[in-house]
C-alpha cells in the first residue's frame, strides 16, 4: 500500500558512522525509493553516502540508512527549512555539500527575518520569455520593489546579465549594492 504525499523536509542516516543527509521534496516517500533505487545502482550523486553504502557488506539498504521525516511544510517554505536544518548540524556529520552559494541564501533569508521582510529562496518566474521558467535563487519583497538575486561568481555576473537582459528587465537588479546596503550584508 502507498503511503499518502508529504512535502517537508526529511533525513537519512547512515546506522554505522551517523552522518546524515537532509533533503526535501514535495514527495517525500517517492524521493526516498529515488535514493534507495540510486544507491542500489551505484549512481547516487553523493559520492560520500554512495561510498559508505557499497563498502558496507550488508544487503539490506535498510541495515545502513535510516528513513526520517524532519518536518511536514505544506508551503513553499520547505525549502528554507531544508537549509536551517542543514545549517543547525555540524558540517562534519553532513554527507551535504554545501556550496558557497547557499551560505549566502542562509545569511540573506535569516537577515530578512531579522527585519521581517518576506521571502522565498528558488523561487521560479513561469513563461519568461522564450526561455521557459526563470529561477532564482532568493525573492525578497522590499517595502518599494520586489528584487531577485542570483547567487553567482563575479565574473559570471556581468555575462549573465547581458545575454538575459531582454527576458524580463524589470525582475533584473540593476543596483545590487541598494539591496545589499538595504539589509546590511
Amino acid at each position: 500500500m502507498d503511503k499518502d504525499i508529504i512535502q517537508g523536509v526529511y533525513k537519512i542516516t547512515n546506522i554505522n558512522n551517523g552522518k546524515i543527509y537532509i533533503g526535501r521534496s514535495i514527495d517525500i516517500y517517492r524521493r526516498w525509493k529515488e535514493h534507495k533505487r540510486e544507491l542500489i545502482k551505484g549512481i547516487h550523486k553523493n559520492k560520500d553516502m554512495q561510498f559508505d553504502y557499497l563498502i558496507t557488506n550488508k544487503e539490506d539498504i535498510e541495515d545502513i540508512f535510516e528513513w526520517e521525516i524532519i518536518e511536514i511544510i505544506n508551503d513553499h517554505t520547505y525549502k528554507w527549512q531544508e537549509l536551517i536544518h542543514i545549517y543547525k548540524t555540524p558540517k562534519d556529520q553532513l554527507y551535504n555539500v554545501i556550496r558557497n552559494k547557499y551560505y549566502k541564501i542562509y545569511e540573506i533569508g535569516q537577515k530578512c527575518i531579522e527585519r521581517n521582510l518576506p521571502f522565498e529562496i528558488d523561487w521560479q518566474i513561469p513563461l519568461c520569455g522564450d526561455v521557459g521558467i526563470f529561477s532564482w535563487h532568493i525573492k525578497i519583497d522590499l517595502p518599494d520593489n520586489t528584487y531577485c538575486l542570483l547567487i553567482i561568481r563575479e565574473k559570471e555576473h556581468k555575462d549573465y546579465y547581458i545575454e538575459k537582459d531582454e527576458i524580463r528587465k524589470d525582475f533584473i537588479i540593476e543596483n545590487p549594492n541598494y539591496f545589499y546596503k538595504y539589509i546590511d550584508i
